[in-house]
């Protein structure tokens, strides 16, 4: 009798289950459809087992980390990256997932830091949001992955005018939420030597605006641990990494080194102050 009253009912297919019941159906097809991203959030089950699909997810990487060709009209040029980014970064566990446990699509998102300055800002930003996306919900796996690349931190710091690329290392702090992602981020930071790379940015040699951004950076990680001290003992023990007397005396050091120079003797005092603010 329950199938009898139920089959009595017609509930409407989506226009996504019907767009991927072609055989021949595209990505381009499927990001058109105005309601992919609802449906992608919604999880729909068809729609996420096919933008896994290995040919699917590969041409969805390069769309967030290749420039789209400059005869395209500019008003439609970045449209798939954008609604490629949207998928990728829309906290999904089947695509996040699909990422982070294959090497191959990973090298091949990463592949993006390896170009050379100065980025696209907008490509820039979809990769940003495709990466913290997977910081932010596998955050251990993002540090096995960064530790085993030996050039990551130079890259960033070679991109850190990018506002896009800074917020990475500051989306790794930021997702310490425990003491073992905390005790991971210290040996990191130590393996790494990023706050001393990123103090060693406080110099005449270097753009306003990346040491302007690397200013950010170091007071951004300081202020989320003062924020967090009362969770546990994690922030405390990043901060003592973040605040030590070597930290202190490289900024002096810095910042006294060239006063005709303004740049590095105003952001080094900047992160002092936060310093001494808590």
């Amino acid at each position: 009798k329950l199938t009898m009253f139920w089959s009595q009912f017609k509930f409407p297919v989506s226009a996504i289950d019907t767009l991927l019941s072609k055989e021949d159906c595209t990505l381009v097809e499927v990001l058109d459809d105005e309601m992919v991203l609802q449906e992608c959030k919604g999880d729909n089950k068809k729609l996420l087992d096919f933008l896994v699909r290995q040919d699917i997810i590969e041409e969805l990487v390069s769309l967030v980390t290749e420039e789209p060709s400059d005869e395209m009209d500019e008003k439609v040029r970045f449209k798939h990256p954008n609604v490629a980014c949207e998928l990728l970064s829309c906290d999904s566990a089947a695509i996040s997932e699909k990422l982070i446990n294959d090497e191959g699509l990973m090298d091949r998102l990463w592949a993006f830091m390896d170009k050379e300055p100065p980025f696209n800002s907008l490509l820039a930003s979809f990769f940003s949001r495709v990466m913290l996306c997977l910081i932010r919900r596998e955050t251990s796996a993002m540090f096995s992955f960064f530790r085993s690349k030996d050039s990551c931190v130079n890259r960033f710091l070679t991109h850190m005018e990018t506002s896009a690329i800074m917020d990475l290392p500051l989306g790794l702090v930021r997702s310490c939420n425990s003491q073992e992602l905390c005790t991971e981020l210290i040996e990191w930071l130590q393996q790494t030597q990023l706050v001393e790379k990123l103090v060693d940015l406080f110099n005449c040699g270097e753009s306003p605006q990346k040491q302007r951004n690397a200013a950010f950076s170091l007071c951004e990680m300081m202020r989320h641990c003062y924020s967090n001290l009362s969770q546990f003992t994690g922030p405390e023990e990043v901060l003592a990494v973040l605040e030590s007397d070597t930290i202190v005396q490289r900024i002096l050091t810095n910042v006294l080194a060239d006063f005709s120079h303004r740049a590095p003797f105003i952001h080094g005092l900047d992160v002092l102050f936060t310093m001494f603010s808590r």
